[in-house]
């Protein structure tokens, strides 16, 4: 739903959260080094930003607040990271190869509901956000903006290929346009 990296979403805080004006501040990934959780800054300075978030999102981030909370209070002072959104269930950093593991098994599956013909990865999800957002039209600037790229030139690379379908969708308007006259 945001577009976030998985490290992005790994290493956000609740207070990077604004539920009142529905948006995300990101400025910190998380990362992993000697054997270390850490947080670092984003991948690059146009990666520091503050997303918009729907009141869908809103609203899976409050139910996952409160079912958080609930785990805090069975595991204690044994909780590792209080502020993290997403956490282990007992409140340890959430391992990214772990994310990604539960997630192929998720869409395995769910497969055949999801309507799938292919495998998504969680980094698939990122690529879909953008390509959804170029193909109803969005301007590049503001879909580089909105994933963080460190420049518009790396969006319209990355996503070059939505233009075709772009470019036929914009022909098959004007053309139902100009036939319906």
């Amino acid at each position: 739903m945001t577009g976030m990296r998985s490290g992005e979403c790994l290493g956000l805080r609740w207070d990077s959260i604004d539920f009142e004006h529905k948006t995300i501040f990101i400025d910190k990934t998380l990362s992993y080094a000697n054997n270390t959780w850490f947080l670092s800054t984003p991948k690059t300075p146009r990666s520091t930003r503050t997303i918009a978030i729907d009141y869908v999102a809103v609203e899976l981030l409050k139910r996952h607040k409160d079912e958080q909370d609930k785990q805090k209070e069975i595991v204690g002072n044994a909780w590792q990271q209080p502020d993290m959104v997403f956490t282990s269930c007992t409140g340890h950093w959430y391992d990214r190869s772990l994310l990604n593991a539960q997630f192929r098994r998720f869409i395995k599956a769910h497969k055949e509901e999801l309507n799938l013909n292919h495998n998504l990865t969680i980094h698939g999800l990122r690529h879909t956000n953008a390509s959804l957002l170029l193909f109803a039209g969005e301007d590049i600037e503001n879909v580089s903006a909105h994933l963080g790229h460190a420049s518009v030139e790396t969006t319209s690379k990355v996503y070059a290929h939505m233009y075709a379908e772009v470019r036929v969708r914009v022909a098959k308007t004007v053309s139902n346009a100009l036939h319906n006259v």
